[in-house]
């Protein structure tokens, strides 16, 4: 039942984050929803820049924006709005969530893990939550195993090369 309750909320949650005081902003946020739930990218883009040029300091916008970025594979751009909106709101959890599969994308799996361990502390029930966790710790452990074993490939090529003598220029064993 608890997670019934969470996505109920998290549904509420949505709504106020969504709605403005100002009935511009709200126009275009509703006019961008509709249009990216239609496909059509490029006008929903269109509305969210506008409500975030209508209040630039309104977080969901950027969300919103970083959301559209992700869709296109542009990690770096959504990466980028996505930081813009967790400066206005930290805890953010649809930007965490962003953020993380935009890093994970770009390769940094470290990073992608532990932005997603932040989403998780904000919203334990998101979706794909525990499933992305266990997955991006195990490729992070993996990358870390691949790490240490090319250092100590390295170590052991320089340990076992036979070097010349000083004195002589021979190669000694």
């Amino acid at each position: 039942r608890r997670r019934e309750d969470a996505i109920a909320i998290e549904s509420i949650i949505w709504i106020v984050w969504a709605s403005h005081r100002d009935y511009r902003v709200s126009g275009e946020m509703s006019k961008g929803v509709d249009d990216m739930k239609a496909g059509k990218t490029s006008e929903a883009f269109h509305a969210f820049k506008k409500a975030s040029l209508l209040d630039p300091q309104y977080s969901e916008a950027w969300n919103k924006i970083a959301a559209l970025h992700h869709k296109v594979d542009q990690s770096d751009k959504c990466a980028e709005n996505a930081e813009r909106c967790l400066k206005l709101f930290p805890g953010h959890f649809g930007a965490l969530a962003g953020l993380s599969m935009a890093l994970e994308k770009k390769g940094n799996s470290e990073e992608a893990l532990n932005c997603l361990k932040t989403t998780l502390k904000a919203h334990p029930w998101a979706t794909r939550g525990s499933t992305v966790l266990q997955a991006l710790t195990k490729k992070v452990e993996e990358e870390r195993l691949e790490a240490v074993s090319s250092v100590l490939a390295g170590i052991d090529a320089v340990h076992n090369k036979k070097l010349p003598d000083d004195n002589t220029g021979h190669v000694v064993d």
